[in-house]
């Protein structure tokens, strides 16, 4: 049977890890990659299936790619292509 040694003083195990961001989190001072805004910035919003193990058999994107604003509609029919053809910024 192996036995333990006792951690040093020094080991952060079994103590308190102070969080260098703690304190911007708590005074409403952190930056989160949703207060980040860029010129060109596109935003995804994500649809799940409201029919769990559902079958989907058509998929008519038509209505939503005519809404103002939308880049893009992706589904697994077209992401592949988008991302291939879509040419790098810069």
């Amino acid at each position: 049977m192996a036995t333990t040694q006792p951690s040093p003083a020094t080991s952060p195990i079994g103590r308190d890890t102070p969080r260098i961001d703690g304190p911007r989190k708590v005074t409403g001072l952190a930056k989160y990659t949703s207060d980040f805004m860029f010129p060109g910035m596109l935003y995804a919003v994500p649809v799940e299936a409201t029919i769990a193990n559902g079958k989907l058999l058509t998929l008519d994107t038509a209505a939503a790619e005519n809404m103002p604003g939308v880049r893009a509609v992706l589904h697994r029919g077209n992401i592949g292509k988008i991302f291939r053809s879509t040419p790098a910024p810069g």
